[in-house]
């Protein structure tokens, strides 16, 4: 309508959203719905947050290299006891790792932040596992890795 502008931004994950109003042509809601996002997005994924489930022997079928068709890397590994998606040039894993809980279903997971790690919060990650129960990769909604032997750099 002419004389107004609004935006608005959902979070599916966090069940959370923004929606921006102005009077104006030219109030630029895009950009309060960003600084809002930004600033209550990990407010209302943090209240999200329970005690993660305490990982059984099973965790060490998902560790391993994993990389995207456009080359970018994921450690997965177990650091404290949770499984932890960590850059492989990350300087501290344990600053910059994405942790992901168990949920109810097998080989999918929930993504969570620590420190100071940004990725899809609150999103599901499933592991691809072949019928004789090996991994092949991983998934969200956005992105695809495959399995790869452990990288070597010199």
């Amino acid at each position: 309508m002419p004389g107004h502008t609004s935006y608005i931004e959902f979070a599916p994950a966090l069940k959370f959203g923004v929606i921006v109003l102005t009077n104006s042509n030219d109030g630029d809601p895009v950009s309060y719905v960003d600084y809002a996002m930004q600033l209550l997005a990990p407010v209302v994924a943090k209240s999200m947050m329970h005690e993660p489930k305490k990982l059984g022997e099973d965790f060490k079928l998902y560790e391993g290299t994993y990389q995207s068709k456009d080359y970018r890397v994921w450690l997965v590994t177990v650091l404290n006891g949770q499984l932890s998606m960590v850059a492989p040039d990350a300087s501290n894993p344990y600053t910059v790792r994405t942790i992901s809980e168990s949920t109810n279903e097998r080989h999918v997971f929930t993504m969570r932040s620590e420190g100071y790690a940004t990725g899809p919060f609150g999103e599901n990650l499933t592991f691809d596992v072949a019928g004789d129960g090996t991994v092949t990769g991983l998934h969200t909604e956005n992105m695809r890795f495959s399995r790869v032997a452990m990288l070597v750099t010199h």
